[in-house]
């Protein structure tokens, strides 16, 4: 049995029937109970929230970069119970509305149950308008036994505490750990940060990660990654078993692009001579051969040098999908890819992820 006393849902302000009615519900502050790991993400500096990486770094960069720090994108939760349902509530909390972001990418949590060597999606919680200043809570039912869940964050939201609700009668225990518990850093855009997927788990960052089995830290920006000194400098600084530079949407212009991406690798392998690299171009899923031209060559550049020193780089770029029918059907509005485009990008990228990981 858990030994935590937790909270009840009139302690934490749930009046919604559906969670209301298990008389052995109670709620378990994530960063406090033992049996919880957080991974992708950390505490602000006065406690106040979730950050993905710190805020003075964050502030240094850009307002934007700033402002997207907040969003939980990448951040997950995973644990081990023998609950038979698992509550979510958040406290705060706000979201980002935009055209290309439904309320469960924005606000929405998912949950996946590992089952064999593999993590099921098995559904998700999410408020039925956007948050409120007061957050908002929900339930999942989920079948009997010990089971080993990972939930993963909302994409574009502030979460200043997440509690999750077990019946106090199961058991709470740690998940098992990643085959690969050094992280994959990735930094890049608005497709890096998961926009233009249907869910949370549904960013490729996310995918790859099941796929491969390894933790990950997802510094996406929307529309704000362009390479600057203060964002070079601290990725140096990070800690990881791989580096998947996806820095190219954002470069205002091929000559900002030409200016920082050769100049961002060579400060990361200043400090990190021997983790591997995998280089990004933005995604464009057509059939046939295109020269190496325009911001392509850019990339390419940075990576033919590279391996012309011999270090450890990879790059993923021939992105295509099987069927020529579906060539004009991967994007949500022409930029971002739907889950169609993200399944086959993220199919590429964790082939070479494997690869590199395991060097």
């Amino acid at each position: 049995m858990i030994t935590e006393s937790g909270l009840t849902c009139a302690e934490l302000g749930i009046t919604s029937e559906k969670l209301t009615s298990p008389t052995d519900l109670r709620f378990y502050n994530v960063r406090t109970t033992s049996g919880f790991s957080i991974h992708g993400i950390m505490r602000s500096a006065d406690d106040k929230c979730f950050v993905r990486f710190p805020e003075e770094v964050a502030e240094k960069v850009s307002e934007p970069v700033a402002a997207h720090n907040y969003f939980t994108a990448g951040g997950r939760i995973r644990f081990k119970t023998t609950s038979s349902y698992v509550a979510i509530k958040t406290t705060s909390g706000s979201d980002s509305i935009s055209t290309t972001t439904p309320v469960l990418v924005s606000d929405g949590f998912d949950m996946y149950v590992k089952n064999g060597n593999k993590q099921v999606f098995s559904g998700n919680i999410m408020p039925q308008v956007h948050l409120n200043p007061d957050g908002y809570d929900g339930i999942l039912t989920l079948p009997e036994g010990e089971k080993e869940i990972t939930i993963y964050m909302p994409l574009y939201c502030r979460i200043d505490e997440l509690y999750i609700g077990l019946d106090s009668k199961s058991t709470l225990n740690s998940h098992s750990d990643y085959k690969y518990t050094k992280p994959v850093l990735y930094y890049g855009s608005s497709i890096t940060e998961g926009c233009g997927s249907s869910r949370p788990g549904m960013a490729y960052t996310a995918i790859v990660s099941r796929k491969v089995d390894t933790d990950y830290i997802s510094l996406g920006f929307g529309g704000s990654a362009k390479g600057e000194d203060a964002i070079i400098e601290y990725l140096a600084t990070v800690d990881c078993s791989v580096f998947v530079l996806d820095y190219d949407h954002n470069a205002p212009t091929p000559e900002h692009l030409a200016a920082t991406h050769e100049k961002l690798y060579l400060r990361f392998r200043e400090t990190h001579p021997d983790t591997p690299v995998i280089f990004l171009h933005r995604p464009v899923f057509t059939s046939g051969y295109h020269p190496i031209t325009g911001r392509r060559k850019i990339i390419y550049d940075t990576y033919y040098n590279a391996r012309a020193r011999g270090e450890k780089v990879f790059i993923v770029d021939d992105y295509h999908i099987d069927d020529p029918q579906l060539c004009s059907e991967w994007a949500v509005d022409g930029v971002h890819p739907n889950d169609l485009g993200i399944t086959y990008m993220a199919k590429y990228v964790s082939d070479a992820l494997k690869y590199a990981i395991e060097m």
